[in-house]
């Protein structure tokens, strides 16, 4: 079952296993709802606005590893962006989360 979707990623849910799964446009990563809020947190927790000016980030990208350091996920600050707002939407419609914001950058 389709929960959200955006331009770079969609999440699904399967509703025999209750398992998510974040499909990336390079990668599909299975999540349990623990794993879904350690992402979560993981995401929220980046400031956009330094990536651009940060010496750490001259490309553009951010490495970032998931799932206790299963998977390496390389994203640039659009999908960052995307994926931000995707999770957003996500716990919205779940009922997991009373207000949709909008994301700032």
């Amino acid at each position: 079952m389709l929960v959200a979707n955006s331009r770079f990623c969609s999440l699904h849910q399967d509703t025999k296993s209750r398992a998510f799964h974040l499909n990336l446009e390079h990668k599909s990563i299975p999540l349990r709802f623990c794993e879904l809020l350690a992402v979560r947190e993981k995401i929220f927790s980046l400031e956009i606005a330094s990536l651009f000016y940060e010496e750490s980030c001259p490309h553009n990208f951010k490495i970032l590893t998931l799932c206790n350091q299963q998977h390496l996920v390389l994203l640039t600050i659009e999908e960052i962006v995307d994926l931000r707002e995707l999770l957003l939407r996500a716990f919205v419609s779940m009922g997991l989360s009373s207000t949709q914001e909008s994301v700032c950058i």
